[in-house]
């Protein structure tokens, strides 16, 4: 299964990510971050993750196999 990174020191807190993927994949914690740093991507939400990591304006996304 493919995994959603997120990389902390790029990472501003914008929330995008959070907007366009279910929170069976990501939630933000009480600080408005993700609350993981290593998310599972089911196969069927490869599309949104690959969206969120285009969105991200910090680019501080990225999916790896």
């Amino acid at each position: 299964m493919e995994k959603l990174l997120v990389d902390w020191s790029l990472c501003q807190g914008h929330g995008l990510c959070a907007d366009i993927l279910p929170p069976e994949v990501l939630t933000l914690g009480i600080d408005g971050y993700p609350a993981s740093a290593k998310m599972d991507v089911p196969r069927q939400l490869r599309a949104q993750a690959v969206r969120a990591v285009r969105r991200c304006p910090a680019l501080a996304l990225r999916i790896e196999e």
